[in-house]
């Protein structure tokens, strides 16, 4: 019995041991790196304090069993082999002050567990934060635009007013990004949108991105007007054209213009174009839509491809004009009458009116919920592979590659088109005049802070139109 009780003591003496080594060892601080893989190592025995807590429970039941083990052991021991006492007295006192003994170290190994427990709950908290901060930034917002992004858009405003013509240094990116051919582009824009790189063929389709207060409604009038093309957009309805049963080329309004009598604008619209046979018809040279996606299922079981080109503008100068047109668009189908009590851009900033990176949604089909940076550069590949792109800041040289692009200048334009195309692409059209906003105003940031993803999308855009330039040939 006595071997016993050394073995139950040497046991209990060890587990004090490997108790006290297990606190310190929970105590110690434990740094934390700023990389991920180190993050994603800690966060098993850090996190919460979780697994830390359980041990540390575990440990102190332990050490309670063991004392009671030891007391009960001790009492019933034969008093030959305890101390002995010099009197009745002192061995009751012994009795008596051994429960409290162990009371109170009970009492302090609970204290010290919920101490660590909370500290470590502290610490899984802040680590928590810290990782969500960290995907915040990984995953969802951009690198701030560079700040010389908003010097070229000062500078382009400046010599838009003083009608000076823009130097093509303006319009280079601050930086350069790689391809990125691994991503996997969805099966209609992929199926149904040809490459720029592959040679035009006589069944492609030119298909415009029209992305508002871009410099579309100054294409179409170009297109339409100077070079007599057919269009399909959503002027083909208009007159009462919607009620059509069957296709055919309409002229809206004693207009210069041909249209198919279709909307290529709307979802509806577009079904209705598909059920009608559009693109077998042969009737629009040139469809134009904001919706890509939706767009691009025209070409469905046909023998037809889309040809995408797009005009870009600053993501900024875009916001701003674009809230200063609905206000007064009372045509548009997004015209509200709640827009006529918002009257700074500050209000139209914070209002459910104002877009939030609308040409990566667009381009990604990414209507509702959080855009990320992989979505980013998913719109990134999509424009390098299937759109030709243009600039509003270069307008007229945009043009004229579209039209190399297309082989519209195969035969000479004649002197009225080609004082058609220079009053168009010099005053534009459907051009509203506005107060421009100054920067760093709240309302400035606010539009700012909702098209971080598209501000980096058009630094690409830059990029792809000079690449492009070298690519296809034309300056």
């Amino acid at each position: 019995m006595v071997a016993n009780n050394k073995s139950m003591n040497s046991d209990s003496s060890d587990d004090d041991f490997e108790l006290i080594e297990l606190l310190l060892e929970e105590q110690r601080p434990t740094s934390f790196s700023s990389t991920s893989s180190v993050r994603t190592g800690t966060m098993k025995r850090r996190i919460i304090g979780l697994e830390s807590s359980a041990t540390l429970k575990q440990r102190s039941n332990l050490y309670l069993q063991s004392s009671s083990v030891l007391s009960n052991s001790f009492d019933n021991e034969p008093s030959s082999n305890l101390p002995s006492p010099t009197s009745h007295s002192q061995r009751r006192k012994v009795s008596l002050l051994l429960p409290v003994l162990l009371l109170f170290g009970s009492l302090l190994c609970w204290e010290w567990n919920t101490a660590i427990e909370h500290s470590h709950q502290e610490q899984g908290k802040s680590f928590i934060a810290d990782l969500n901060q960290d995907n915040h930034q990984n995953l969802q917002e951009p690198a701030s635009p560079p700040i010389e992004l908003n010097h070229r858009r000062e500078f382009l405003r400046k010599l838009e007013q003083e009608k000076v013509d823009v130097p093509r240094t303006a319009l280079k990116p601050t930086k350069y990004t790689g391809p990125n051919p691994s991503i996997i582009l969805p099966s209609n824009i992929n199926t149904f949108l040809a490459d720029i790189t592959q040679p035009l063929a006589a069944n492609d389709v030119p298909l415009f991105w029209h992305i508002l207060k871009s410099g579309g409604t100054t294409t179409k009038d170009s297109i339409g007007s100077c070079l007599g093309k057919t269009e399909a957009s959503e002027s083909g309805v208009l007159d009462g054209h919607i009620s059509d049963q069957e296709l055919r080329r309409v002229n809206i309004m004693n207009g210069n213009i041909n249209y198919v009598n279709v909307d290529t604008t709307t979802s509806a619209g577009i079904q209705r174009a598909i059920s009608m046979g559009l693109i077998e018809s042969q009737m629009a040279d040139v469809i134009f839509s904001p919706l890509l996606h939706e767009s691009s299922l025209l070409f469905n079981n046909t023998n037809y491809r889309a040809r995408s080109f797009c005009l870009f503008r600053h993501p900024m100068e875009r916001a701003v004009s674009l809230f200063h047109y609905l206000k007064q668009a009372t045509w548009e189908p997004t015209f509200s009458k709640k827009l006529e009590a918002i009257k700074t851009v500050e209000d139209y900033a914070i209002s459910e009116f104002a877009e939030n990176n609308w040409m990566v949604r667009f381009l990604t089909n990414e209507m509702y919920g959080i855009v990320t940076r992989k979505h980013l550069a998913l719109a990134k590949e999509i424009l390098r592979r299937k759109v030709v792109v243009g600039l509003t800041a270069d307008m007229e040289h945009s043009f004229h590659r579209f039209m190399k692009y297309f082989q519209w200048d195969k035969s000479p334009l004649s002197v009225d088109q080609q004082t058609c195309l220079k009053n168009y692409l010099s005053n534009g059209s459907n051009r509203n005049k506005h107060v421009l906003e100054a920067e760093n105003t709240i309302g400035w940031r606010i539009l700012r802070s909702n098209n971080l993803l598209d501000l980096e999308l058009y630094e690409y855009v830059l990029q792809l139109y000079e690449e492009q330039g070298c690519l296809l040939g034309i300056a």
